[in-house]
Order: structure tokens, then sequence, then C-alpha cells
């Protein structure tokens, strides 16, 4: 079955808060934020690195100007050296001034969004590659499912040669064209292992066992010293014990693994 994707809205249209006149809740409209990441890509450059993330370092022409950052000394703005970088929204919910609430036609109340919406990058060190997780890749008996989004391609074809691991892959369920077919292999997996990224909060969410690698320095939302998570009873949490180095937590999740699948052998 195919499905007709809507053409994405512009980027910079305008967005409406809306009363619910049964709760009095407010909802936020924001069309604009559907032209991602088609308008986001179109306009960012050449991405550099092996992701191609517009959060990683070496990518800072592919955001906004910084509003501020936690810099190494002698760092320029908008160049790498930075720990902690904050800039405007591409496509934001919120933005301009504060206006007066109106009626719409008797139906509900509305008014423009008004304010400021801004991205927190809290961590150069957000994520890692397929040689980075190899203790993980050599466990026996696992099949590993591929749920990277974007053009991956090169580093499926590294793993099978250099390592001799065949990861398999969907294109169909790409979450950045169909969250629904996404959400539905998840759901199929016994286990996701990935970085804190948005996989690990979809997959939280649907209530699939999943292990999260998270840097030493990781975000709010994560908390400090825990390997649980307030959000989703299913996550477990690996951390860095050292920043920038993957080989530890890496090891653990190996050793876990291979400790459920003997598990599992031995029902």
């Amino acid at each position: 079955m195919t499905r007709t994707m809507p053409p994405p809205a512009l980027p910079n249209a305008p967005g409406e808060l809306r009363q619910d006149p049964l709760s009095g809740g407010w909802v936020a409209i924001t069309a604009g934020r559907a032209a991602r990441p088609e308008a986001f890509l179109g306009d960012v450059g050449a991405p550099r690195g092996p992701l191609g993330c517009p959060f990683c370092p070496g990518n800072e022409h592919m955001t906004p100007p910084e509003v501020w950052a936690d810099r190494e000394a002698g760092t320029k703005p908008d160049k790498p050296g930075w720990r902690v970088r904050v800039v405007p929204n591409k496509f934001p919910a919120f933005a301009g001034p504060l206006t007066a609430v109106t009626s719409n036609g008797g139906l509900y109340r509305s008014q423009p969004t008004a304010g400021v919406h801004e991205v927190v990058i809290h961590n150069p060190d957000h994520w890692a590659t397929l040689a980075d997780l190899r203790a993980i890749l050599r466990i026996p008996r696992v099949q590993f499912i591929n749920l990277q989004y974007g053009d991956c391609r090169e580093e499926l074809t590294a793993a099978r040669q250099e390592q001799g691991v065949e990861i398999h892959t969907y294109p169909e369920a790409d979450p950045l064209g169909d969250l629904d077919d996404f959400a539905a292999q998840v759901t199929a997996l016994d286990l996701v292992i990935s970085v804190g990224n948005a996989t690990v909060h979809l997959a939280g969410a649907l209530g699939v066992a999943t292990w999260a690698l998270l840097p030493a320095h990781a975000g709010w939302r994560w908390l400090t010293k825990r390997e649980d998570t307030l959000w989703y009873p299913s996550v477990k949490l690996f951390r860095q014990t050292r920043a920038g180095s993957w080989q530890e937590p890496t090891q653990r999740t190996a050793a876990e693994l291979l400790r459920l699948t003997l598990a599992r052998a031995a029902s």
C-alpha cells in the first residue's frame, strides 16, 4: 500500500494557539514544522563528518548562528570547540510578540504563537558508529535490524565486509517518511540498542525493551548515576565512564546481550 504525502508547508508558516472549548486547554498548531526535513536539508550546505549530523562539531554551518555557547578558551562562535551550544530553531513552534486572544467563528479562541524557540545542543559527543559497536555486533545467535534513519548504506556495507555482520534493513520503514511503519517495526523487535536519540524515546513510549548508550555528560532528561529512567520503564541506560569513549558501555552491553541470548537458548 502506498500513501500520498501532502506537500510540506513553508518553514515560516505562522503558528496558532487554539483553545479547546471543552477542556479549556491550549494546543499549538504549527504547520511550518511540517517542512522538516526537506526544507532543512535543502539549504544547510554540505554536511561534514561520518553522519552529517547538523549538531555535531564541524557542522556548525548547518544551523542558524548560535545565540550562546559554553566554549573552550580561544575558540570562535559557530566553530568547533563548544561543550554546550544554543541556536534558534529553524522551524519554530513559537515566535514573535504576544498578541491579544481573538475569537474564531465561535468554535474556539485563538491567537498567534508567541515567544522564542531555541535548540540546546547539550553535548558534542552524541553519536556512535557501527565500528564503536563492534563488541555488540560480535554476539552470536542475534539478528540485527537497522533502525538508523537516513542513508547509511556505506556503514552497513562496511560492517558486512569488515566485521562479517549482516545488518538487515527495510527502507520502507523510514521514520522520516512514515512513522507508523517505523513504529510497527520497532514494536516487532525483541530489543532495541541505540544511542539516546529519537528511536530510544519512541521504543520506550511503545514499551519495547531498550538499551540506551549515553555519553558521559548526557542530557538532563536521563538524570545522572542511574541505569533506569523516570520516563520509560522498559529502557535501561548504559553510560560512558570516560568522556568520548564507547568502549566500556558497549562491552557491558555486549555482556548483557550475551547473557540474554544464552538464557533464551536454554529456555
